[in-house]
């Protein structure tokens, strides 16, 4: 593959978000100036957005150690432990006083879509968005 190409397509898959109708036009884009051959465009549709789900992948892990290390590194607990500890403070007040303890209520946790979730509702959005006309 020619390097102006391959910086072109490295480039634009740099984006995390990248959809496949944002992909097929970069693609269409290329195909149009003769970069790349027609019959090598859906190929290249599914390499840009293979990359942009690892590129995706990789920010998300990135953001995710470096959170880690700055909790670790401030000294600062989890909810869970923080819960727990709330939780044996009240049981010792409660054995020390004989008064019973007001309930603790933790937080109910974050849940995450998976990639095959986010990658189906991807899919959904495009299918919806199939029909629309640009101007």
């Amino acid at each position: 593959m020619d390097s102006g190409l391959q910086r072109y397509l490295s480039a634009a898959s740099e984006l995390t978000g990248m959809t496949r109708r944002t992909a097929e036009r970069v693609v269409q884009l290329l195909v149009q100036q003769g970069e790349l051959a027609s019959d090598t465009a859906e190929r290249y549709v599914d390499e840009l957005l293979s990359r942009s789900e690892r590129n995706r992948e990789s920010l998300i892990s990135l953001v995710r150690t470096e959170t880690e290390r700055v909790v670790q590194s401030l000294g600062l607990v989890r909810r869970t432990e923080l819960d727990r500890l709330r939780a044996r403070v009240d049981a010792l007040e409660t054995e020390l006083t004989g008064a019973a303890p007001p309930p603790v209520t933790p937080r109910p946790a974050r849940t995450r879509k998976s990639a095959a979730q986010r990658r189906a509702d991807e899919a959904q959005r495009t299918a919806d968005g199939a029909g629309e006309t640009s101007p």
